[in-house]
């Protein structure tokens, strides 16, 4: 057991972090939330963290730039949710990890002709990357050093309009961040994104940190990390993990149904790409990114548009949860 520190004097616990949807933001992420001030899976771990410790979190929004130099400065003593580097390890301690994050390469299916063949950051040296400022990137470091085409934006947002402009050729970013900001802010144009998953640029751990100059942050990531295991073994962490996860029944159902002319369905990993996997018919799948032939007016070519492709999920069959691309012609409501 932990004594009760003069650190946690205050009932309130003053905790730094920035715009970073879904993980935290001041802005609801779904309906029913305007009854919180901030929101987030991140933000809810954290909070149920300090609740744990009887104490209450009070959140400060602001840019990773001024959040690193209040806490250098004394001026804040906690802020999350980050990244551990090696050159942070020489100023801030770090809590035990709050969430795991997979990264994705997201590129323009219009721009890039081609799927992207990167099986290494060497790889990416002949592209323009998107990079957003006061973000790490230690496993694309040495390739970013070397690429004078990479471009740098203030905010993931900026990033995705010069992405769908055809300004950069790939954005390095988390998924759940990439796919929330494509859903909330570009649904007219995110059917021209697709992300590429690769083995090195693998999945990192986010933590809450604290400066180093103060005993009383690093005696307060102790009693944190503690509060964070129990809210492991009481259940309060799955069930927050639980609350963000998709809801498939939130999306629309089809069935993937044979034609006379084409009767056996073939689905692909990427919009682009002949290679794929043979699906049973009858299969039934949530929508995930409808074509926009399905979203957008304009003068239709029937024999054309039935080959242009649909996103889906798989719902059973031997290729359950699947993420593939099927032709239009595949979907039916029955």
């Amino acid at each position: 057991m932990f004594a009760v520190y003069s650190a946690y004097a205050s009932d309130k616990i003053t905790i730094a972090t920035g715009e970073w949807s879904p993980y935290t933001s001041q802005i609801p992420i779904s309906s029913g939330e305007e009854d919180q001030h901030v929101y987030g899976i991140a933000t809810d771990i954290v909070s149920a963290v300090i609740h744990d410790m009887k104490k209450q979190p009070k959140y400060q929004f602001s840019t990773w730039e001024a959040i690193e130099n209040n806490i250098k400065s004394g001026k804040i003593l906690y802020s999350f949710p980050y990244l551990m580097t090696e050159k942070r390890k020489q100023h801030f301690y770090f809590s035990e990890p709050l969430i795991k994050t997979k990264g994705a390469l997201f590129f323009n299916i219009h721009h890039l002709k081609k799927i992207p063949a990167i099986n290494n950051p060497e790889d990416l040296s002949q592209y323009k990357l998107a990079l957003i400022k006061g973000y790490a990137y230690p496993s694309l470091s040495d390739v970013i050093k070397k690429n004078n085409l990479t471009l740098t934006f203030n905010t993931e947002i900026e990033a995705f309009q010069a992405l769908i402009a055809g300004k950069v050729d790939i954005i390095p970013l988390d998924i759940k961040v990439g796919d929330h900001i494509l859903s909330r802010y570009f649904v007219n144009d995110k059917h021209k994104i697709d992300r590429l998953s690769t083995g090195f640029f693998k999945s990192k751990h986010l933590h809450l940190l604290a400066s180093k100059n103060s005993q009383q942050a690093r005696e307060f990531i102790q009693h944190f990390n503690q509060s964070l295991n129990n809210i492991h073994n009481n259940g309060v962490y799955k069930a927050i993990i639980a609350k963000y996860q998709h809801k498939t029944s939130e999306l629309f159902t089809v069935r993937l149904v044979g034609t006379s002319s084409y009767p056996m369905i073939n689905g692909t990993v990427f919009e682009g790409d002949n290679r794929g996997y043979l699906i049973p018919n009858g299969t039934k799948a949530a929508v995930m990114q409808w074509n926009r032939y399905f979203t957008e007016a304009g003068k239709f070519n029937a024999s054309k548009e039935m080959f242009e492709k649909t996103k889906i999920l798989l719902l059973e069959g031997p290729l359950k949860g699947q993420e593939l691309w099927v032709p239009n012609m595949f979907l039916s409501f029955k």
